[in-house]
């Protein structure tokens, strides 16, 4: 975990609820979802997030826990008043969706990541933006590169790649070849789309991410009271700093 005030500028690393921190939530802040998904996708995705914390060993960039994450978006506030809410793209297309309906997912852990590059902390409002200007596109089942189409973690790496002037890999230092774990779903996923899964192309998911040395978080367990971004489950949760 991250000693107290050591987060950002914001200081958010010296508080221990949820309540604090929300209203701290910044544009091109990174909000990350494990849900608890049933069946074979679930299974998968889990499966890829672990490949993906053994590849980040692997390549010198160790995550600091074993936390995966299924799902990423980032942070929108509006401008008028303030309201939080997350861009994401998922099936259909790429929505904004009020922050109350993103937090109330029952039973999911919640993880609210704060940049600590500086270049990337600069430009995350302006890459909000670029998100948000993508709303309506297809959502990329196929996990095509944008920018036609988007799946959850290509949205904010293409975000932040056009804030920052051009920079492909913003939230690490190499290429990363997508991770298709166990291969047997996989190949039945891309077989019911009628086309072939793919042998070596490059992007991003939520759980690289999530453990990027651009990105600190903090984690909300579920309980059986938790609500959305006002409620809070209407106490100030402790939350996990790393």
């Amino acid at each position: 975990a991250l000693p107290p005030g050591t987060s950002d500028e914001r200081g958010v690393g010296k508080l221990a609820g949820w309540l604090d921190m929300l209203p701290l939530v910044q544009s091109g802040d990174l909000l990350f979802v494990h849900e608890p998904l049933s069946g074979g996708l679930g299974a998968a995705i889990e499966t890829t997030g672990r490949a993906t914390t053994a590849w980040l060993r692997e390549h010198g960039a160790p995550a600091t826990t074993d936390e995966t994450a299924s799902h990423v978006g980032l942070a929108w506030r509006r401008p008028v008043d303030r309201s939080l809410f997350v861009v994401e793209a998922l099936e259909p297309a790429v929505r904004l969706t009020p922050a109350d309906d993103f937090f109330a997912q029952p039973g999911a852990v919640f993880y609210v990541g704060s940049l600590v590059d500086d270049r990337m902390r600069a430009a995350q409002r302006a890459a909000a933006e670029v998100a948000l200007a993508q709303v309506g596109k297809p959502y990329a089942d196929a996990f095509q590169p944008p920018p036609a189409a988007f799946y959850c973690s290509s949205l904010v790496e293409y975000a932040f790649d056009h804030a920052l002037g051009g920079s492909p890999h913003p939230f690490n230092t190499e290429p990363f070849a997508l991770i298709f774990e166990p291969r047997e779903f996989w190949q039945d996923y891309y077989r019911k789309m009628n086309r072939t899964l793919p042998g070596n192309i490059t992007g991003s998911n939520p759980t690289l991410l999530l453990h990027s040395p651009a990105v600190r978080f903090a984690v909300r367990r579920p309980t059986a009271t938790h609500g959305g971004e006002a409620s809070g489950g209407r106490k100030n949760e402790e939350i996990d700093w790393y």
